[in-house]
């Protein structure tokens, strides 16, 4: 008998969790830290599942409350996943990728290859997106290059 985990190639995500998790998250957003955000955002792009438009509003509103407390690796999750979602330009997405900026500048000697190469995904998203494109904002734009 063989007990051996062999995980499969691609990651699955259970379609049936996603909406509970979803109601969940925004249930307790208020508790989330800027850790949470960034993961549950990657986690669920890295699984190619598509969020629910409220959790990702109030995700990014939760964002903008804590943005102070985000890492270099936190922000550049973040602004990543979004870029995957093809989230839409909104007031709140809006002020949510500038409080990023903000912070991602504060943190700018501390970016990794790995973050400076997330963060100008989204700036290419920016730019290619209908909604985005023309709007970059200036703090994004003074992102250090990888």
């Amino acid at each position: 008998m063989n007990l051996t985990y062999e995980p499969s190639s691609e990651p699955q995500a259970d379609p049936l969790l996603g909406r509970p998790m979803h109601r969940r998250a925004i249930e307790i957003a208020a508790d989330f830290t800027a850790q949470d955000v960034s993961n549950l955002m990657w986690g669920l792009a890295t699984l190619g599942v598509e969020p629910d438009p409220k959790m990702v509003e109030v995700m990014q509103g939760r964002a903008i409350e804590i943005a102070a407390d985000f890492t270099s690796q936190d922000v550049s999750k973040l602004m990543w996943a979004l870029a995957c979602f093809d989230t839409s330009q909104s007031p709140v997405s809006s002020l949510m990728a500038e409080s990023m900026a903000v912070r991602l500048l504060s943190l700018r000697e501390q970016l990794s290859v790995e973050d400076k190469c997330q963060m100008h995904q989204w700036l290419l998203f920016c730019d290619l997106h209908p909604e985005w494109r023309g709007k970059l904002l200036s703090s994004m734009q003074k992102v250090p290059k990888p």
